[in-house]
């Protein structure tokens, strides 16, 4: 089995980080958490809990990220994949590929099902 951790960080500190932590066993992947920041991924490995609080941007430690998705996927992460915009220079707009990945539709299909309105989701087959 392989354990992926997926982050998808936030611009600031202010503004919160996507997780997501995958399995995958002879080809078959399974969603086992995403959530909407780093607090939420935290406190689901550390109560349980399904968040639907509003997330909130923060920093955490590397360390606590992979202890947290091990614990929550009950073995060690193989692979961190991160998204996070580099640059030498300020970024001022959203990059091309972040447009080109959410179409203009996105929040009326998102309305249209409600698991993507009601926080993390739960363990899937991907």
């Amino acid at each position: 089995m392989t354990i992926i951790l997926g982050i998808d960080a936030a611009w600031t500190a202010t503004q919160p980080s996507g997780v997501a932590l995958v399995s995958s066993t002879d080809g078959n992947r399974r969603l086992i958490f995403a959530g909407s920041s780093y607090r939420h991924f935290l406190d689901h490995a550390d109560e349980g809990l399904i968040s639907t609080s509003r997330p909130s941007g923060s920093v955490a430690g590397a360390a606590a990220l992979l202890a947290a998705a091990g614990k929550t996927a009950g073995a060690p992460v193989d692979l961190v994949a991160v998204d996070m915009p580099l640059s030498f220079e300020p970024i001022t707009v959203r990059r091309v590929s972040d447009n080109l990945v959410r179409p203009p539709m996105a929040p009326a299909i998102a309305a249209r099902i409600p698991r993507l309105r009601s926080g993390p989701a739960r363990s899937v087959t991907i």
